[in-house]
């Protein structure tokens, strides 16, 4: 017994800690590991913040863009006046992004800066919108024409009601490039019918003038200012959640007029008929 308890002692013994400079060591390359975390961290947040400048900034252009074919299509203005000052309307050179004057369409001459809490200088057609906190009755609530939205609300209606036309005249047996003649050559004899009427019967949504999400931004948009009214609109309920399925469907690389995609889905059609 004696000789086994001197071999206990002797392998308790043994067993040696942590020694002082090993201790600092590991702290050392701890630290190390922390800082470098927190700067890939703050790396990755200043990433983010870029991003997220450039969406607004590309969302922003895609607007103004869209501001020009809406006018083009609705022959609010002519193809000649699409140009610089002086042979057209838009000024020349990288200019301050302002709000759309009168005429709807930014960086024209009649643009103009006013507060969000004030109204739209040129009367009470705006609407107050929430701003980045996404939060409407906030300090960074933005105002914009209203306009500029009733155009939207007016064409996405015409997208829907072309999408549906078209999708029945298929299942229909009916030529809808035929249908699609006869009623912009008669009674829809109007822009905004004969291009977005051609674009839904070819079912060309991947050549993109107004991006399916903007569309349905605009929407939204235009349902929170009628709610803060208490204005209902049933059309505009309708379109966003037109939207929000072509959305769900895989389609926000698309033109908006990919409703007519949905719409041909909905009744239980290939994609392979959508081409004339």
């Amino acid at each position: 017994m004696g000789a086994t308890m001197t071999q206990r002692r002797s392998h308790v013994s043994g067993q040696n800690g942590f020694t002082l400079i090993e201790t600092m060591i590991a702290i050392a390359i701890l630290s190390f590991g922390i800082v470098s975390l927190v700067a890939v961290f703050g790396a990755a947040v200043a990433v983010t913040q870029n991003a997220e400048e450039n969406l607004i900034a590309r969302q922003k252009a895609l607007q103004a863009m869209e501001s020009i074919y809406t006018a083009r299509n609705s022959q609010q203005i002519t193809f000649s006046q699409i140009a610089n000052i002086p042979s057209g309307i838009f000024t020349a050179g990288a200019t301050q992004l302002l709000a759309a004057g009168p005429d709807g369409l930014v960086n024209t001459a009649d643009d103009i800066p006013y507060a969000a809490s004030a109204p739209c200088p040129a009367g009470p057609e705006c609407l107050v919108l929430p701003g980045r906190d996404g939060i409407l009755g906030t300090a960074d609530d933005t105002a914009m024409r209203l306009t500029n939205f009733t155009r939207q609300i007016q064409i996405a209606s015409v997208l829907e009601s072309l999408s549906e036309a078209v999708a029945f005249a298929r299942k229909s047996g009916v030529d809808p490039g035929a249908l699609m003649d006869f009623l912009t050559s008669t009674l829809f004899n109007a822009p905004v019918y004969k291009i977005y009427g051609g674009l839904i019967v070819e079912g060309n949504y991947d050549n993109v003038g107004f991006a399916l999400p903007l569309g349905l931004k605009d929407v939204r948009f235009v349902l929170q200012a009628a709610e803060a009214q208490n204005v209902p609109m049933p059309i505009a309920s309708v379109l966003r959640d037109r939207f929000l399925t072509a959305m769900a469907r895989g389609n926000a690389d698309k033109d908006w007029s990919a409703l007519g995609l949905i719409a041909m889905q909905d009744a239980g059609l290939s994609q392979a008929s959508n081409k004339p």
